[in-house]
C-alpha cells in the first residue's frame, strides 16, 4: 500500500511539472501574440501617418505647379527641390518620431511657399506704386494677407479679442488711406503692424502648444488602443476577463471623446488607469487559468485512479458549461453496478 502511495505521489508530481511546463510554453506563445498585435497596430499607424504626410506634400507640389508664376524662378526651383527631398525621405521612414520632423519640414515648406508668393507679390506691387500713399496701401495689404494666412476660426479660437482689435486697426488705416494723405496714415499703420504682430505671435504660440498637447493625447490614445488590441488577442484574457475588457473599451471611447472635446490632459490619467488594469487583468486571468489547469489535473488523476480500481468513466462534464470556472463532474461505474460521482471545483 505504501508503494502505491509513493508511486501515485511521483506521478502526481511529474504531472504537475508537465502542466507547469505546458503553461509556461502557453504564456510565451500568448506573449508573442500580444507583441505581434502591438507591432501590427504600430505599423498601421506608421502607414496612416506616411499616407497623410505624402498627401500633404503632393498637395503642396500641385499648388506650386499650378501657381508657379506667382514666385521667382529661383524660389520655385528651391521649393520643388525641397519637396522632392521630402518625398524621398518619407519612403524610408520607420520611426514615429521622425514623422513629426517631416511634418515640421512640410509646414516650413508651406510657409516658404507662402513667403515666396508674398515676396514676389510685394515686389510686383511696389514696382507699380511710386508714391508714398501707394506704399502705405501695399503695407496695409501685406498686413491683411498675413492675417488671412491664419483661418478665421483658428484666429478666433486662440485670440478672439485680438481678432477684433486688429480688424478695427486695419479698418481705420483703410479709411484714412482714402484721404490720400500719408501723414494721417503713418502712425495708424505702425500701430496696426504692432497689433497684427502681437496677434500672429500669440495665435502661433497657442496653436503650437495646442498641437503639441493634441499630439501627446493622440499618442496616448494609440497606446491605449495598442494595449486593448494586445489584450483582445490573448485567449486567456478573453476567457477569464471578457467583462473587464468591455470596461477598458469604455475607457478607450472616453479617451476619443476627450480628444474631440479637446480635453487632452484627461488622456494621461486614462492611460495610467488602462496600464494599471492591464496588469491586474493579466494577473487575474493567469491565476484563474492556473487554477483551472490544476482542477483539470485533479479530475484526470481521479479518473485514472478510478479506472485502476476497476471503474469505467461514464461521464465527465462541466457543471456550468457557459463558465470556464465551473466545477467538473466526474461519474464512474463498475460492471457490478456500483457507481460514484465526484465534483471537482476550480478552487480545488
Amino acid at each position: 500500500m505504501s508503494g502505491t502511495k509513493h508511486s501515485f505521489f511521483n506521478f502526481n508530481h511529474n504531472r504537475r511539472r508537465q502542466l507547469e511546463e505546458k503553461r509556461r510554453r502557453e504564456d510565451q506563445q500568448q506573449e508573442r501574440i500580444r507583441r505581434q498585435a502591438e507591432e501590427k497596430a504600430h505599423q498601421q499607424r506608421l502607414n496612416l501617418a506616411r499616407k497623410k504626410i505624402t498627401e500633404d506634400i503632393e498637395q503642396i507640389i500641385i499648388d506650386i505647379k499650378q501657381n508657379s508664376s506667382q514666385v521667382y524662378s529661383e524660389d520655385l526651383q528651391t521649393l520643388q527641390q525641397l519637396c522632392q527631398e521630402v518625398k524621398k525621405t518619407i519612403i524610408s521612414l520607420t520611426v514615429s518620431s521622425h514623422f513629426l520632423l517631416i511634418q515640421k519640414e512640410i509646414k516650413e515648406i508651406r510657409q516658404n511657399w507662402q513667403e515666396a508668393k508674398n515676396r514676389k507679390w510685394r515686389d510686383d506691387q511696389e514696382k507699380k506704386r511710386r508714391r508714398e500713399i501707394d506704399k502705405q496701401t501695399l503695407e496695409l495689404e501685406k498686413l491683411e494677407r498675413l492675417v488671412n494666412q491664419i483661418p478665421l476660426d483658428i484666429a478666433q479660437k486662440f485670440d478672439k479679442k485680438g481678432v477684433n482689435s486688429l480688424r478695427n486697426a486695419l479698418s481705420e488705416v483703410r479709411v484714412k488711406l482714402l484721404l490720400e494723405d500719408p501723414s494721417l496714415v503713418t502712425k495708424l499703420l505702425s500701430r496696426a503692424e504692432i497689433i497684427v504682430k502681437q496677434h500672429l505671435d500669440l495665435v502661433k504660440a497657442k496653436q503650437a502648444q495646442w498641437e503639441k498637447e493634441r499630439a501627446t493625447a493622440q499618442t496616448q490614445l494609440h497606446q491605449i488602443e495598442s494595449i486593448m488590441i494586445g489584450l483582445q488577442a490573448d485567449e486567456v484574457v478573453k476567457r477569464w476577463q471578457s467583462s473587464i475588457l468591455n470596461q477598458l473599451t469604455e475607457l478607450l471611447e472616453e479617451g476619443k471623446q476627450a480628444i474631440e472635446k479637446e480635453k487632452f490632459s484627461q488622456l494621461t490619467s486614462l492611460l495610467t488607469e488602462v496600464e494599471k488594469q492591464k496588469q491586474e487583468i493579466l494577473e487575474v486571468a493567469n491565476q484563474a487559468q492556473l487554477k483551472a489547469n490544476q482542477r483539470d489535473y485533479v479530475v484526470q488523476s481521479i479518473a485514472e485512479s478510478l479506472q485502476q480500481m476497476g471503474f469505467t468513466i461514464t461521464y465527465q462534464e462541466a457543471e456550468h458549461p457557459e463558465h470556464p470556472a465551473s466545477a467538473i463532474i466526474l461519474g464512474a461505474a463498475t460492471n457490478s453496478g456500483k457507481s460514484v460521482s465526484v465534483s471537482v471545483p476550480v478552487e480545488g
